[in-house]
């Protein structure tokens, strides 16, 4: 079967197991439809630090793995990331196994192997649409030291507030949620007003780097001939 090209809207999952063969045959399960894009990483070390420098919808982890088990792994990543969804994969069926699972390492669902790619794709979905409903529902954003609050309208800067336009909150709520990936250009575009929509969305774009002009690591990228980018490290990023 021939793996189709990945879609502008595939999900980036992480997964961390340290069989390649089960990897291999993971990822290319996942990836088949073009639905997902799956970033392997061999150890739980090597997928802390890719974690940590790219943006990812769910974390797949097995769990007894070299350098840093998938336990330890979690329990890091809910440091920085209280709601990305994290399933747990392992042919461990103890129980004290799956409990540690839960309550140390922040897993949202257990999956022990063999694993039903169906119902494991169902699993991600859900859990991927609770997480990005529970985003959308926070009343503020914490990027960096700026404190967005998209309900208000405000962006919050050293005890400053500047009132943003519409066309910014929509365009810097979806940057937010796709953060650390491009969003494209006709995407965005749907998302301004104005009989100019492609002008609209310059103007936008250009208020917002305004805004962000004293922050040295929140940037917002163009990705020549595609769209745009919110370049923010991850642990920089909280919702409340």
């Amino acid at each position: 079967m021939k793996i189709q090209g990945k879609r502008s809207d595939a999900k980036t999952v992480l997964y961390a197991e340290d069989n390649p063969i089960n990897a291999r045959i993971m990822k290319y399960a996942l990836e088949k439809d073009g639905n997902y894009e799956v970033i392997v990483a061999e150890n739980g070390m090597e997928a802390w630090d890719y974690f940590n420098n790219r943006s990812f919808d769910a974390c797949l982890l097995d769990v007894h793995m070299p350098k840093l088990d998938g336990v330890e792994l979690g329990a890091k990543i809910r440091t920085v990331d209280a709601v990305i969804p994290i399933l747990f994969i392992s042919g461990d069926v103890h129980l004290e196994t799956q409990l540690k699972g839960f309550q140390i390492g922040g897993a949202d669902d257990y999956c022990t192997k063999p694993i039903d790619i169906s119902l494991l794709t169902f699993q991600m979905e859900a859990l991927i649409r609770r997480a990005k409903g529970q985003q959308d529902a926070c009343e503020t954003i914490v990027l960096d030291t700026y404190i967005f609050n998209p309900h208000l309208a405000t962006l919050t800067f050293d005890g400053m507030s500047v009132s943003l336009s519409a066309n910014e909150v929509r365009v810097l709520k979806c940057l937010v949620s796709n953060n650390n990936k491009t969003v494209d250009n006709d995407s965005l575009r749907q998302l301004v007003s104005g009989t100019d929509k492609q002008r609209a969305l310059y103007a936008t774009i250009a208020m917002l780097r305004t805004h962000f002009k004293y922050s040295s690591i929140v940037e917002i990228l163009t990705v020549q001939r595609s769209g745009y980018l919110l370049s923010i490290p991850k642990e920089s990023i909280r919702y409340f």
